[in-house]
């Protein structure tokens, strides 16, 4: 009998399971077309859209501003290896217009990893904030759900030092929002790897409760109809 509840609660459990737990998917813009390289912007998307694991970001700035995907440049200056070969480029237009990112999906967590990216090899950055808000509705409207602000030093050297600012635990977000530069340039860094965290299905849908019902009594029957059959199977064999 013990055997019995055993595997019942592992079957049962691995089917619910399935219906509540949480994922992540990383958007690094590698499958997007490159229409500038670092120090020549040239302002050719205003929205952009991007799936994966089936969730879709879909990408635009306040005002309609414009903005890139760039490429590694062919001056000297490098890429870290976590951006890979494309990142996102706001230099088409560094005034306040912030990024926003609607999701297909709800999340309970986002991350974004930015840096300053000079345009010769040897240079370095000035100091930026950078800033990132989670909302609960489309188009950074809704309830704001929680922001985080990271500065990024000059200091600083981009191909060793990433910057980046996360959120996590707020079940949800619809949408986020971001920036980063200095009083110059408030939109004057380079942006990538946006991670997001799938917020988990706190009750599971009606029909998962009815599979986990269901696969349960199958269980049971079997095991018990099994438990019988040796049983009387036992009997027989005692009585010859």
């Amino acid at each position: 009998m013990r055997s019995f509840f055993a595997s019942l609660s592992i079957i049962t459990a691995a089917l619910c399971v399935s219906a509540t737990s949480a994922f992540a998917q990383t958007f690094d813009f590698e499958g997007q077309r490159a229409t500038s390289t670092p120090g020549a912007p040239t302002g050719s998307y205003t929205v952009l859209t991007e799936t994966a694991g089936g969730v879709t970001l879909t990408l635009f700035r306040e005002g309609n501003t414009p903005f890139d995907i760039a490429t590694a440049s062919p001056n000297g200056s490098q890429f870290p290896p976590i951006f890979g070969a494309r990142t996102l480029n706001p230099f088409a237009n560094t005034v306040g217009s912030a990024f926003i990112g609607n999701f297909s999906a709800p999340l309970s967590g986002v991350s974004v990893q930015f840096g300053d990216f000079p345009p010769r090899a040897g240079l370095r950055g000035d100091e930026d904030v950078f800033t990132l808000q989670a909302f609960s509705g489309a188009d950074a409207t809704g309830i704001s759900l929680g922001s985080t602000t990271v500065t990024y030093t000059a200091a600083l050297n981009f191909s060793n030092d990433i910057g980046v600012a996360s959120l996590s635990g707020l079940p949800g977000i619809r949408s986020i929002r971001f920036i980063g530069g200095s009083v110059p340039g408030p939109n004057s860094v380079y942006y990538d790897n946006i991670r997001v965290t799938l917020a988990p299905d706190p009750v599971p849908e009606p029909g998962a409760v009815l599979s986990c019902l269901m696969l349960a009594g199958t269980v049971c029957v079997g095991l018990v109809r099994g438990r019988r059959l040796r049983t009387a199977a036992g009997e027989l064999k005692s009585a010859s």
